[in-house]
């Protein structure tokens, strides 16, 4: 008799045994998997939520308040490290600070500056003296928590609780972004166009004796916090439609600055009040372009 039970409880403690194996086993193959999914990867997301640590439910909505800030300083997220905590994905990662740079006519990351390229100018705190400032915005860390539905998930329930926080490979940026930047992603992507909001006729300053509209009141846009740490100066110019009551319309980013200073140009455009174009003596809806130059003094 004892001697079966001693055979039932060696048998018992190698099952046991064999069983935490197979789970450390599996434990291990999921974080392989994670590794080579998401880790040393750049991933957007689909609203630019500020602040060194977001959380989001299984759904993808944001637990607690957070405010959205720009996808060029807070929508994506360099990959550091990715792990299973519980029901949690914890993922360790880095800012990607979004510019503009006008030589390379490209968005690059604030962290692939160089000394020797020809837009390091633009940085007034791209210097040895100021190095340590530059690098906090560069270089600066976010933690994003993603709750999970399961107790034990496993890889496609991951897969999917991520896709409701970040775009997946076949999703494209602009479908995300606010409708200003339509224009800018249409000029690289032809299936997307500008969604006007004029209907009725619209001319071009100088088309058919039109005059060109007038500012009448301006407000100074704001320097982003991040363009500012940066030292950051750029120039932002938007495309518009002044309509037959000098307001502006359909307001769209031509050419990028980057670091959050489109959206400050756009709030503060989407404030101005214009003397209206005139055709034959007639208020009439008109397109122009205008420009933003941010300078650090």
């Amino acid at each position: 008799m004892q001697r079966s039970i001693l055979l039932f409880q060696l048998l018992e403690a190698w099952v046991v045994g064999a069983l935490c194996t197979l789970n450390l086993c599996a434990a291990d193959d999921l974080q392989r998997q994670l590794d080579a999914e998401y880790r040393d990867k750049i991933l957007t997301l689909r609203q630019p939520y500020s602040g060194e640590r977001l959380q989001f439910g299984a759904d993808g909505s944001l637990l607690g308040d957070r405010k959205v800030g720009s996808w060029t300083v807070d929508g994506q997220v360099e990959v550091k490290s990715v792990t299973l905590v519980d029901r949690n994905l914890k993922i360790l990662g880095r800012r990607v600070r979004l510019f503009f740079d006008p030589f390379r006519r490209e968005f690059r990351d604030l962290a692939s500056l160089r000394q020797e390229d020809q837009v390091a100018s633009q940085f007034r705190t791209f210097s040895h003296s100021h190095r340590e400032l530059w690098n906090e915005v560069a270089e600066q860390g976010v933690e994003i928590d993603v709750e999970l539905a399961s107790e034990s998930p496993d890889y496609k329930e991951i897969s999917l609780a991520t896709e409701a926080v970040f775009l997946n490979p076949s999703e494209r940026l602009a479908d995300v972004l606010p409708r200003f930047w339509r224009s800018y992603f249409a000029d690289n992507n032809p299936e997307l166009e500008p969604e006007p909001e004029i209907q009725e006729d619209l001319y071009r300053p100088h088309q058919e004796g039109v005059s060109a509209p007038t500012p009448r009141r301006t407000t100074d846009p704001e320097y982003s916090e991040a363009a500012r740490r940066a030292g950051f100066q750029g120039q932002v110019t938007l495309s518009l439609i002044v309509d037959k009551d000098g307001n502006p319309r359909n307001l769209q980013v031509v050419n990028p600055a980057g670091l959050g200073l489109d959206e400050e140009f756009v709030h503060a455009v989407q404030q101005w009040k214009f003397l209206p174009g005139q055709k034959e003596a007639r208020p009439v809806n008109v397109q122009i372009k205008v420009e933003g130059s941010f300078r650090l003094y």
